[in-house]
């Protein structure tokens, strides 16, 4: 499927400084008959879309596609996107409008932490921690993209279609917030959640959402949040009705970013935020 973002041409205009670190939820709506509320991909919102797609071709072994206004890479797990703070406030105006830092950890999984490292410890050592390996014995490496985004890759084995050696997995939300943001997404994606250990599970076909107490993360791994930067993202979700969606969303009493519109390319999509923004 096309990620909602997959645009010809844009209106463009020179905004004023914004804080950086936000989160926006999109709904995206999925043909009926099909699986529905499916966490399916990431769009990271920067000013600085070049820089951060150099780095992330590093990372997959694999050439972006788009250009300096948004950025895309399609690899095994789920759509990974890059698009500009510019666009996204043309897309929907009130998006960036006090916006806040939400803390997370974008998951990827590969066959080679080893080879991984050495690929981009030649142009990004400052932002990456040695390999070590976890309490299930698996290697583990922690690093930082140009934005501050935090990254952990752990070493398994990718499923046979990753040509790179890298999978998508998913993401980490911390949060002072625990019970209430997971709440939120047990009604968003209709699923309910795993208690594991430190956090909360949520699995869906494409990608896996856990949502950790802040305290804890940083009790279990020192400095995971003392040193997480501002990076801005949008986490996507299909369903089969955005418009009854929308209703259960005002319901829950969460901002509406945009309110449902159907795009110039035929997708219907719905933006809000969760309590973490």
């Amino acid at each position: 499927c096309c990620i909602i973002f997959m645009f010809t041409t844009i209106k463009l205009y020179n905004g004023s400084s914004i804080k950086r670190g936000w989160r926006t939820i999109i709904i995206k709506c999925k043909d009926r008959g099909q699986m529905a509320h499916n966490f399916t991909g990431i769009c990271l919102i920067s000013s600085r879309v070049n820089e951060l797609s150099h780095f992330y071709s590093l990372l997959f072994n694999s050439k972006s596609k788009g250009d300096h206004i948004f950025s895309y890479f399609k690899i095994n797990g789920g759509m990974f996107s890059i698009f500009s703070t510019i666009g996204m406030k043309s897309m929907a105006p009130n998006s960036m409008k006090n916006a806040l830092h939400g803390g997370s950890i974008i998951e990827f999984v590969t066959n080679n932490i080893i080879s991984k490292y050495e690929t981009l410890l030649t142009s990004y050592s400052s932002s990456l921690s040695e390999p070590q390996k976890n309490e299930h014995g698996e290697q583990i490496l922690w690093l930082n993209d140009p934005d501050g985004n935090v990254i952990r890759l752990t070493e398994k084995n990718c499923d046979n279609n990753s040509a790179a050696g890298i999978q998508f997995e998913g993401i980490s939300i911390m949060t002072n917030k625990l019970e209430e943001i997971t709440s939120l997404y047990e009604k968003i994606l209709k699923n309910e959640k795993k208690q594991i250990q430190l956090y909360n599970l949520f699995q869906t076909k494409k990608l896996n959402l856990k949502i950790y107490n802040k305290v804890d993360i940083e009790f279990a791994i020192p400095f995971t949040i003392n040193q997480m930067g501002g990076g801005s993202f949008t986490i996507e979700v299909r369903v089969p009705d955005i418009d009854q969606k929308y209703e259960v969303l005002k319901e829950l009493n969460v901002e509406i970013v945009k309110e449902p519109t159907t795009q110039l390319w035929g997708r219907r999509s719905v933006w809000f935020r969760d309590q973490e923004n």
